[in-house]
């Protein structure tokens, strides 16, 4: 099951139940395969994508949110942030290291990608 969409300029990223991320092109090839689940040796469930600058970054089930190199296939897990139930969407700002996100904890967070640090949040009325 696909839970997570994400567009870019040559394509679409996708992420879901399996704990893969899928790189496509806009003919709809699979380009490229990412297991994040092995990667970080847990079971992973995607729900949530962005990409830019050849990073993806992932919001999963488990609050986690993960960064993947696109060059590399390496995933860095960069924060365990919301607190109840798992990270609904993430996105990223087009030209400088930051992302937000959101979750079931109902607080939009902006977070610092270089020092992993969170440095805005809302309390939202109901959960993201």
């Amino acid at each position: 099951s696909v839970y997570a969409l994400a567009t870019f300029i040559n394509g679409f990223v996708s992420g879901g139940k399996d704990g893969k991320v899928r790189v496509w092109n806009n003919d709809l090839e699979a380009m490229r395969t990412y297991d994040v689940s092995a990667a970080v040796l847990t079971e992973v469930v995607i729900k949530a994508v962005d990409q830019r600058q050849g990073r993806i970054v992932i919001g999963s089930s488990c609050s986690s949110i993960y960064q993947l190199d696109q060059d590399t296939g390496e995933v860095t897990s960069l924060i365990t942030g919301h607190r109840e139930g798992g990270v609904h969407a993430v996105a990223t700002h087009p030209t400088k290291p930051l992302y937000a996100s959101v979750g079931e904890d109902a607080i939009l967070r902006f977070w610092d990608l270089a020092s992993r640090d969170e440095w805005k949040s809302k309390v939202l009325e109901a959960p993201g």
